[in-house]
């Protein structure tokens, strides 16, 4: 199993430069974030790629494409920002939950994007907030998090 993954990452790690060429260097670092090519995302950065570029229709950012907390952690580390939205008003903590991450990593990345400073109550096109994506997946560990006081 273990060469499998192997195999599948040099593939990925290949395909990051080629992305570059077919789709932009915007698309190359959204991949590289989507499968956690730390290396690419820094050297894109590093190149001039702005670190929350807007990728495809939805104009998500590369935060919001990461695929594992590695990822995210060093878009993070290098300026990302965690309240970006995209077409929709969705903001990397709303995508924990519209996308399909699985709850024992979303905790952990909720967790990292609260400590970045990500704001638990904007409010995207719909009328949602975060809280209110991870009520739909009934995920209540991320709704204690995710509470809203109302401190007056």
């Amino acid at each position: 199993m273990s060469s499998m993954r192997e195999h599948n990452d040099s593939v990925m790690d290949s395909l990051v430069p080629k992305f570059e060429i077919s789709h932009g260097r915007e698309v190359a670092l959204g991949e590289a974030s989507r499968w956690t090519l730390v290396h690419h995302i820094d050297r894109l950065v590093t190149d001039g790629v702005p670190v929350d570029c807007r990728i495809g229709e939805r104009q998500v950012t590369p935060l919001m494409m990461a695929g594992k907390k590695a990822s995210a952690k060093r878009l993070l580390e290098l300026g990302a920002d965690p309240n970006a939205t995209d077409a929709h008003g969705h903001t990397a903590l709303m995508w924990m939950f519209i996308s399909l991450f699985r709850k024992a990593e979303t905790i952990s990345r909720v967790t990292l994007l609260l400590k970045f400073g990500a704001d638990k109550k904007i409010i995207d096109n719909d009328g949602l907030t975060a809280f209110d994506h991870a009520s739909k997946r009934d995920d209540t560990a991320c709704m204690k998090l995710l509470a809203i006081e109302d401190v007056e």
